[in-house]
């Protein structure tokens, strides 16, 4: 993973073991060497926020600066897209991924690609943001919100190249200066 994931990679890792049968995550195929290196926050998920920063994990309450925000939701984007590639892996040596149907690309953007982007969505969401960048935080947690909501709605739609509802959040996230939370699906 170049950039990283905001709720995660996953549909981007679909388009691309969909379109070229790639066992990684992520739209480049580099995923799989991001994922490797953040094996910490894809332990449990009551540790990785401690894991990621541990003097300086905070939760709503006490305000995070900018540097420390990014780092704490980028460890749970990270997270997310070990799940997200353990999963792929997983359909992948089941065959799965070979010639996959439209019903089989939406059963894999529903059970393997958003559950972890939920769950990051509640960590992220548990962060309590620099008081200057609150309003901002609040409008990419929203288009996560509202990207995963679409995608419940119409899964397919994320492994389309253009109409991704993810499209905009990665956008949002990667001008506030996310790495891994900048390509959520």
């Amino acid at each position: 993973m170049t950039k990283g994931t905001m709720g995660r990679i996953l549909l981007l890792a679909v388009v691309g073991l969909l379109c070229v049968a790639a066992s990684g995550c992520g739209s480049s195929g580099s995923a799989t060497s991001s994922a490797n290196t953040s094996s910490s926050p894809s332990g449990s998920q009551g540790s990785s926020g401690g894991e990621t920063d541990g003097s300086t994990a905070a939760t709503k309450g006490s305000s995070l600066s900018r540097a420390q925000f990014i780092k704490q939701a980028d460890a749970f984007c990270r997270k997310a897209d070990n799940v997200q590639e353990v999963g792929l892996e997983k359909a992948r040596k089941e065959g799965a991924l070979k010639n996959p149907s439209k019903s089989v690309q939406e059963k894999l953007v529903t059970e393997i690609g958003l559950p972890p982007l939920r769950v990051e969505l509640e960590e992220i969401s548990s962060l309590s943001p620099p008081k200057a960048d609150e309003e901002e935080i609040d409008e990419i947690i929203h288009a996560l919100e509202v990207a995963i909501e679409e995608s419940e709605e119409a899964p397919i739609r994320v492994t389309l190249g253009q109409g991704n509802p993810f499209e905009r959040v990665n956008q949002m996230a990667g001008a506030f200066g996310f790495k891994d939370c900048s390509e959520a699906l």
